[in-house]
């Protein structure tokens, strides 16, 4: 029998949260916390077999994911489909989206982390595009089997998930073009999941990070993310709560929290793109002012296509290639697709 070296395992993932202590975590959905003490024999193993961590997806469930890539695929317009590796550089993920370094899984080595969020490493491999003196348009995806280290309670829910993300990068280019390829990239995920399920009705909604960063300007960093919502949703009031009617943007009460924020350039953007969004039977389009889901990861403006209370869809623009190359015109974007997500609600569907 070998032993792992004891608490090694444990000392490592101890308080890992990739949520942003959205959930509360003691890494228990992701590794099973006594295994750093335990021998490893036949008992162990047996114990261990029926742990959701190494549990594959049902055969009902791949096989609307094989269908989901190969619509995905075959919707990708230039886009080119990488395969990442399973672990990337060590900090990477802390130093990018400015996240604690409780809440990275350094778990294949002292020199490297699970890739837990694919739009990260495709950043790495936008980086690497523009090292090679390439100034063009970069548009990348990758389908990747993430690790989940929230802990959670949903039975929906699994420690490995698949997630489709996508990177799209311009070295120079307008807010219009800008908002115009994210208005196409949203248009691609809404006609996807209206070929796979037309029984699917999505909403898109628009937001920007910049007006939480404005709410909590004057707000010490060291203060939690729970702390940081409820900062955010109670500066507005009820009608500006949530997921809101766009037009509001255009109401005196709008007005006046521009007055304070000083946000309506913001404002008319959203507006802006959602009037520009072509309308679709089915989908309904809306704003959310109060948006934390985020901060520290986005940089400008995002977006989600939710499915009822689900969270289909993420996404928003970043500056992380920006920062990695130094280059100031360089605007990118990326969103992630919980494809897992996608083939639960198809299969309870059907």
């Amino acid at each position: 029998m070998t032993k792992i070296e004891k608490g090694g395992v444990k000392k490592r993932i101890e308080g890992v949260d990739l949520n942003f202590e959205r959930l509360n975590s003691t890494y228990y959905a992701a590794l099973h916390n006594r295994i750093s003490e335990e021998e490893i024999s036949l008992k162990v193993i047996r114990q261990q077999i029926n742990n959701d961590l190494f549990l594959p997806s049902s055969s009902e469930v791949s096989q609307i994911l094989f269908l989901i890539q190969s619509t995905l695929r075959s919707s990708a317009e230039g886009r080119k489909i990488i395969n990442l590796s399973p672990i990337g550089i060590r900090g990477f993920e802390q130093v990018i989206t400015k996240s604690s370094p409780r809440k990275i899984a350094h778990l294949a080595s002292k020199a490297a982390d699970v890739v837990s969020d694919p739009t990260i490493q495709l950043a790495a491999e936008a980086v690497r595009v523009r090292q090679s003196h390439n100034l063009g348009p970069i548009s990348l995806g990758a389908f990747h089997r993430c690790l989940r280290l929230q802990k959670y309670s949903s039975p929906d829910r699994t420690s490995i998930f698949e997630m489709y993300g996508t990177l799209d990068s311009y070295s120079k280019i307008s807010q219009k073009e800008s908002d115009h390829h994210m208005i196409n990239l949203i248009q691609q995920y809404l006609r996807v999941i209206r070929i796979l399920d037309p029984n699917i009705k999505p909403e898109v909604c628009i937001s920007h990070i910049g007006i939480a960063d404005k709410i909590l300007e004057n707000i010490k960093p060291n203060v939690s993310f729970q702390e940081k919502a409820k900062v955010i949703s109670d500066y507005f009031d009820k009608e500006a709560s949530g997921r809101i009617d766009y037009r509001y943007i255009l109401t005196k009460e709008f007005i006046r929290y521009c007055e304070h924020l000083d946000i309506e350039k913001w404002g008319i953007r959203i507006q802006k793109i959602l009037e520009e969004m072509p309308k679709i039977d089915g989908v309904t389009y809306s704003a959310k002012l109060d948006r934390s889901l985020g901060i520290g990861h986005y940089s400008g403006l995002t977006f989600m296509i939710y499915s009822g209370s689900v969270d289909l869809v993420d996404g928003g623009e970043v500056d992380w290639v920006s920062r990695l190359t130094s280059n100031r015109k360089e605007q990118s974007f990326v969103s992630g697709f919980g494809t897992d997500m996608l083939a639960g609600l198809i299969n309870n569907n059907h």
